[in-house]
């Protein structure tokens, strides 16, 4: 599966539209298509990787460390 920066800000826009995500970082790395829930915070430099199934809950606040 291809992966999917999110350095291009329309890509970026998109994930959060649909996703309704309150915020996801342009440096954030998508792999496969998770869900994000609402109102989720995801931080610089994270990576997801939803290519055997992600699904992440409304409200987290996700950071690399």
């Amino acid at each position: 599966m291809k992966n999917q920066s999110l350095t291009d800000s329309s890509k970026s826009h998109q994930l959060l539209t649909n996703n309704k995500a309150r915020f996801i970082a342009p440096s954030t790395i998508i792999l496969g298509d998770p869900v994000i829930g609402e109102g989720t915070w995801i931080g610089h430099f994270t990576v997801l990787d939803g290519s055997q199934g992600l699904k992440i809950g409304k409200n987290f606040s996700i950071a690399s460390g």
